[in-house]
């Protein structure tokens, strides 16, 4: 979001210093041509070729030529030249300058070139925003799709990175809690090469020194009771032949 913010306003930053250059890049261009056709008086070719400059250039809405009284010799206009561009676009001066104009398609940049050395009339050229601005807009909704597309990829992977990281420490958690219960039969099968891997393997040895612990715990509780079988046999055995000895001899002596 912050990259996608810091894009807009660099580009919306850079839009004046781009369109200015164009607004006079576009005037220069047009001056070159019309040299010869104001020279010859040929306003049909002098038309065309400022129709065919904003038929070819979106950004250029309009393009026009006035001679020295500044009087319009041709325009791009197609439904007539605008009275409103007579009164705030024309200028006396004779040298190249640029002004921007408020319009109700935006901010225009209009630029004055002359066509002739000593004030012998000028090409006029407006550049408009409108294009630039469609144009940034249309590249930032590429740029949130693309975003948002690597966003959801990144999740997607991340979810499943998480999950095969999780699933060996879950199975640890649920070994150890079989464990606690004292079912030490839960070795866990390593899968992941690396640290939780080598947990996974430590944990799995533990078992087993569990398991043999367990083991010799068992044989050990075996073999007291055997023991402590025997001593009881021994006693009764010893208790029946006091008592024999007591019902033959004491008894007969009695």
């Amino acid at each position: 979001t912050v990259t996608i913010f810091k894009v807009y306003d660099i580009l919306s930053s850079n839009m004046e210093t781009v369109l200015r250059d164009e607004s006079i890049s576009v005037a220069r261009e047009l001056a070159s041509h019309s040299r010869e056709y104001i020279l010859i008086n040929d306003l049909y070719g002098l038309t065309r070729l400022l129709k065919d400059i904003s038929k070819n250039r979106p950004e250029v809405i309009y393009a026009f030529v006035v001679d020295s009284h500044n009087e319009v010799l041709a325009h791009s206009f197609s439904e007539g030249f605008p009275l409103d561009l007579l009164k705030e676009g024309i200028r006396s001066d004779i040298r190249e300058n640029t002004i921007t104009l408020r319009t109700n398609e935006g901010t225009v940049w209009d630029t004055f070139y002359p066509v002739l050395e000593g004030g012998n009339g000028g090409v006029y050229v407006g550049v408009t925003e409108q294009v630039m601005r469609q144009q940034i807009a249309a590249f930032l909704r590429s740029l949130i799709v693309h975003t948002a597309t690597l966003l959801l990829v990144v999740l997607f992977l991340s979810f499943f990175l998480t999950f095969i990281i999780m699933k060996p420490v879950i199975k640890l958690l649920g070994a150890t809690r079989a464990v606690r219960r004292g079912n030490y039969d839960c070795i866990i099968d390593r899968y992941p090469r690396d640290e939780v891997g080598d947990l996974v393997v430590a944990f799995n040895a533990m078992l087993r020194q569990l398991q043999q612990a367990d083991a010799d715990r068992k044989d050990k509780e075996k073999i007291r009771n055997e023991f402590l079988q025997r001593v009881i046999s021994t006693q009764e055995l010893e208790r029946k032949r006091v008592s024999r000895e007591l019902h033959d001899q004491t008894g007969q002596a009695l």
